[in-house]
């Protein structure tokens, strides 16, 4: 659980579940402050919470969850 944000809705749609009566998804449209972000290339599983000395996570290029 938590808050995903993406630079392009395609991607966030493919994380949204749809409702399973009305096949709907919910994406809210956010701008999103990251601070003093962790740019992560690939995937690391081992991450629970951004690195000390960082606020967010930013996985890009690559990053397939």
């Amino acid at each position: 659980h938590g808050a995903y944000f993406a630079d392009d809705p395609r991607k966030s749609n493919g994380y949204a579940n749809p409702d399973p009566k009305t096949t709907r998804r919910v994406i809210f449209y956010n701008k999103v402050l990251l601070g003093n972000e962790s740019v992560q290339t690939k995937t690391d599983a081992t991450l629970t919470a951004a690195p000390i000395d960082h606020h967010s996570v930013h996985g890009a290029g690559g990053w397939t969850g």
